[in-house]
């Protein structure tokens, strides 16, 4: 769902064409999937996206062994 937002967005310029992708994107909770942060940081945009609290304590957790998205 969020890629087929991020398609239909263009982000106005001062001058030129509208880009077709935006540096950040800001979302909440319900975009936390690997998928989505996956898809960003492909297309070089960053993410804003808070963690939920289970894969926080998830990741906690595990510990060294932990990794982020």
């Amino acid at each position: 769902m969020m890629q087929d937002t991020l398609k239909d967005i263009y982000v106005p310029r001062p001058t030129g064409r509208p880009r077709t992708t935006p540096d950040t994107v800001m979302a909440d909770r319900g975009y936390t999937s690997g998928v989505n942060r996956e898809y960003l940081r492909d297309h070089h945009v960053k993410a804003v996206i808070p963690q939920k609290k289970n894969e926080i304590a998830s990741r906690k957790k595990k510990g060294s062994k932990a990794t982020r998205l």
